[in-house]
């Protein structure tokens, strides 16, 4: 029993070793290839306009902008796609549909499936 336990706190201890290793070595790697020098020329780029030198009915009328805009995005996602109810199926619809229900009927058609083989019970 304790050269069963030896071995499993052995084994643990190499494969935490082993990724402690590992994170180290790309802690390094990351460091390396780390580029030094840092260009502040360019403007840095942020999805959130700064609003701190407008007043208050410009940022007023801002907000609301923005608001419309997210609503209106919002309204034009997949997500609110209604599908036609008696619309007529696409070729590419129909021929997916088709692959779909014999693949649905492959998984219960087995050899030993006792509804679709009503043989002899094999003992």
């Amino acid at each position: 029993m304790s050269d069963a336990l030896f071995i499993t706190f052995a084994g643990m201890g190499l494969v935490f070793a082993g990724l402690i290793l590992l994170w180290f070595l790309m802690a390094f790697l990351v460091r390396i290839t780390q580029t030094k020098t840092v260009n502040k020329s360019e403007p840095e780029i942020s999805h959130l306009p700064d609003l701190s030198d407008l007043e208050g009915n410009q940022k007023r009328k801002a907000t609301a902008a923005a608001a419309a805009v997210s609503v209106a995005m919002l309204q034009k996602t997949f997500l609110n796609y209604k599908h036609e109810e008696k619309g007529a199926i696409s070729p590419w619809q129909a021929s997916y549909r088709s692959i779909q229900t014999q693949q649905n009927r492959s998984i219960i058609r087995r050899k030993d499936h006792p509804y679709e083989n009503p043989g002899p019970h094999r003992g």
